[in-house]
């Protein structure tokens, strides 16, 4: 009898606990920092005269999926589409005009070094 009762109150906490709240952020760029391999953050416009830079990192050490696709034309702007899962940022396609908007940037791993990133020509 106690079965009968304790199993779908299991099954209800295990289901209920499973529910994701996706959502989508896009936003106009105005310049994208390549700190490491994989690794980005832009900076973006938010009113008139604000510049915000934005990090899409969960914490210091878990990263979003980028992808970088140099599909925007010459006289239009930059932009960025993010996906956040649960409010964790998952994934991030950045729309550029050409690898030659992509700025280096620095990075830090504490006592194993920081540096900055240079392009090879």
């Amino acid at each position: 009898m106690k079965i009968k009762i304790i199993m779908p109150m299991i099954l209800f906490v295990l289901v209920s606990g499973c529910s994701h709240s996706i959502t989508k952020e896009t936003g106009q760029i105005i310049a994208v920092w390549k700190h490491e391999p994989n690794v980005y953050s832009v900076t973006i416009k938010e009113g008139k005269n604000t510049l915000i830079d934005k990090d899409f990192r969960r914490h210091s050490a878990v990263y979003p999926k980028y992808s970088l696709i140099d599909d925007v034309s010459e006289n239009s702007n930059m932009w960025y589409e993010a996906t956040y899962d649960d409010g964790f940022c998952e994934t991030v396609v950045i729309h550029v005009r050409s690898i030659n908007d992509i700025n280096n940037a620095g990075w830090n791993h504490g006592k194993f070094g920081s540096g900055s990133t240079e392009r090879v020509q």
